[in-house]
């Protein structure tokens, strides 16, 4: 009661921000104040403040999955972000990895959905969460996905199926015009630019001196995010 006050006028200032932004803002403003359980209760005070906004809710479609056996990826663009380096606009995507059953994922700043920076993409996803799944999906990008074939199967391109192969990966991907089919990786890319965003948010700022700043950024964020999912 004592804090509400202030958490309006953050909400009042930017409805974008998520109560559990707010509500580790508040540990971090006063130590030991909050316990983790009093979440809920910020969110129903939160959720009644909203009523009259109409916020859009997510909808979640959860998948049993096993381990080990999928990684799913993709490129998004990062554009809606408005990051800029030292002052100057940075139009950039990410190739964007996802481990199906964790949900632990890796990210690489890239400019194209070209066939190099899916190779390079891949490599560096691979490092970053340690590991190799037997399957790597992805939709039917021209880099990785021919035209299907008289029998209806994906043909895979022969720089693919030998990157896979270096790998020891076998590929897939999905039913063109079934997004859904590669849904976790499409619905990470919501939660991850969600959190890049809250996480501008709290800095203040959607500037950086340069690339590497903004890379050292993300990785940061990303590692966090997984930390939480191994707890």
């Amino acid at each position: 009661a004592d804090d509400w006050s202030w958490v309006e006028s953050q909400l009042e200032r930017d409805p974008a921000l998520q109560t559990k932004t707010l509500f580790a803002l508040l540990c971090q403003a006063f130590p030991g104040r909050y316990q983790e359980g009093q979440l809920r209760t910020l969110q129903r005070h939160v959720q009644a403040w909203r009523v009259q906004q109409g916020p859009e809710q997510e909808v979640m479609f959860p998948q049993e999955h096993v381990p080990g056996r999928m990684a799913q990826s993709d490129f998004s663009s990062m554009n809606s972000l408005q990051i800029t380096l030292a002052g100057s606009p940075f139009p950039h995507l990410i190739f964007h990895l996802v481990l199906t059953y964790s949900n632990v994922e890796a990210v690489r700043v890239c400019f194209s959905e070209s066939f190099e920076a899916l190779a390079e993409g891949l490599e560096a996803a691979l490092w970053q969460v340690g590991g190799v799944p037997e399957w790597h999906r992805t939709d039917n990008l021209s880099a990785a996905v021919r035209d299907l074939d008289r029998e209806g199967l994906h043909e895979f391109t022969q720089h693919y199926r030998g990157l896979l192969s270096h790998y020891g990966m076998q590929p897939s991907a999905n039913t063109a015009g079934c997004a859904n089919q590669n849904g976790d990786v499409e619905q990470s890319h919501h939660r991850f630019k969600n959190a890049v965003d809250q996480a501008l948010r709290v800095r203040g700022s959607r500037d950086f001196p340069d690339r590497a700043a903004y890379e050292r950024f993300l990785a940061e964020l990303v590692r966090a995010r997984n930390l939480t999912r191994s707890e």
